[in-house]
């Protein structure tokens, strides 16, 4: 997953880099749908940003990750570091695969060294370029 994320038929067809659902009948339908799972395909996005939003949207309101907010709450609230890697442990809702993914969140934030910009925000300021200590 490290090397192939974002290369998939959705991210490049919808700008879709978090494989969300949609039930609206406007998403864009797997080759090999499950239709035990019902009527859904993959959300679309104008554009990579919005797909962002959107994915923080869904972390942010959807009760399945209830425990990512209450565990960034508490590390906030200790004023510990927020890390992804730790955040990752509690994806288990966000796919059936359940530990697999979080495992392969994992890897790819290690591999990417996205854990070199835990601390990192938004900012309406000057867009700034993110790079890994060399």
């Amino acid at each position: 997953m490290s090397c192939g994320w974002a290369t998939s038929r959705f991210t490049e067809e919808g700008n879709a880099f978090f494989g969300q659902w949609d039930f609206s009948g406007n998403g864009m339908v797997p080759k090999q749908q499950r239709k035990e799972l019902g009527n859904y395909g993959l959300a679309r996005f104008d554009s990579p940003l919005a797909s962002v939003e959107g994915y923080m949207l869904n972390i942010n309101i959807t009760s399945a990750y209830q425990k990512l907010r209450n565990l960034r709450a508490k590390l906030r609230q200790e004023n510990k570091p927020i890390s992804g890697l730790v955040l990752a442990g509690t994806l288990d809702k966000y796919s059936e695969r359940g530990q697999v993914y979080i495992d392969s969140i994992r890897s790819m934030i290690r591999y990417n060294k996205l854990q070199d910009v835990d601390n990192a925000y938004l900012s309406n300021n000057t867009l700034i370029e993110l790079t890994a200590p060399k």
